[in-house]
């Protein structure tokens, strides 16, 4: 037992760090007081009414004084006792019970804690490497006593290029913060969107981009369908999939876009034919700075690894799912369903 309690002891300094453990700690010494307070208070209350009974049976069947007070102190002292045998009992019980219950309750938040430190690191790590790409194409470039002007224009090119890939990571955390934020979700203007108007526009302004490698967006199906919700995230939501189907797309592939509305939602569907996703990295596409393995041809595109972490946070926000099938060489359909407003 003594054991034990350092073991205790020992586990519960090694994580004052760890709020999840301090506030399970918290919760639990919380509801050891509660109960003893109780366990004090109740029997007070009892053992009055209790004592008065005992003394007016005693009176009626003993007559002898002696006798009377002999009985009645017996029988007080056998259920002070009981109740001390009862009292710890439900102490060790409770304290039991109260510690695995809060560790349920914060389970979501241990959840919610070790998600946000993971995506610390991941955002740090992703930060890192364009400048440390950068340092050392600036360092070579210095080193050089008579640079090549072909050199410097090479070096600041990539600079340029990782300067791009850094303002475009920034620009995807500052979306993803703001849509995973609370008040987000309860300030989250809800005003009438015309999916089909937001995405033609997209499609529309896309166009160029895929022409120039060669690939075909088509509308196929643009039904007529209207929900509540945020215009500009919505129009970033698909502007986040199609842009995807246009980066792994080959030459001479298409996309296909299409709207549909059914009796309670819209469905939005985008299908390429890229090439596609592996059964092992698809229940991970929507996680935050997932990268799925790639062909070597297309080894040199550096995603932020949060585009789907997007879609996924917005779809959510307004009530609806994002669900991606795929197969590796086969293409990818990306399929986003939400409640529409009559």
């Amino acid at each position: 037992m003594k054991n034990l309690l350092k073991q205790f002891g020992a586990s519960g300094t090694a994580s004052r760090s760890d709020l999840f453990a301090v506030a399970r700690y918290k919760l639990t010494i919380y509801a050891i007081i509660a109960v003893a307070l109780f366990l004090i208070a109740f029997p007070l209350l009892f053992n009055y009414r209790h004592d008065q009974l005992l003394i007016e049976h005693v009176v009626e069947n003993y007559h002898d004084p002696a006798t009377q007070e002999q009985l009645i102190s017996e029988a007080k002292a056998l259920r002070s006792k009981a109740e001390m045998e009862m009292q710890v009992a439900a102490l060790l019980i409770m304290s039991v019970t109260a510690y695995i219950a809060s560790g349920f309750v914060l389970k979501p938040i241990r959840q919610t804690m070790w998600a946000r430190k993971r995506f610390t690191a991941d955002a740090a790590h992703d930060m890192r490497t364009p400048l440390a790409i950068m340092k050392t194409e600036l360092e070579l470039a210095l080193r050089e006593k008579t640079p090549e002007p072909d050199m410097l224009v090479k070096t600041l090119r990539s600079n340029l290029e990782e300067v791009d890939r850094m303002t475009s990571m920034i620009e995807d955390l500052l979306a993803l913060t703001r849509y995973d934020n609370v008040r987000y979700a309860s300030q989250m203007p809800k005003n009438p969107v015309d999916i089909r108007r937001v995405v033609e526009r997209v499609a529309g302004s896309m166009q160029q981009r895929a022409l120039k490698k060669n690939v075909h967006i088509s509308l196929r199906r643009h039904e007529v369908g209207t929900l509540l919700g945020d215009e500009s995230a919505i129009e970033r939501m698909v502007a986040n999939v199609i842009s995807n189907a246009i980066t792994y797309t080959p030459s001479g592939g298409s996309i296909t876009v299409d709207v549909e509305r059914t009796e309670k939602r819209i469905i939005i569907r985008v299908a390429d034919t890229g090439i596609g996703i592996s059964a092992e990295d698809l229940p991970h596409i929507f996680e935050r700075f997932y990268k799925a393995e790639k062909p070597t041809s297309y080894a040199h595109i550096k995603g932020s690894g949060l585009g789907l972490a997007i879609v996924k946070e917005i779809i959510e926000k307004h009530g609806g799912i994002a669900h991606i099938d795929s197969m590796l060489g086969a293409g990818t359909t990306v399929t986003l369903t939400m409640p529409i407003s009559q």
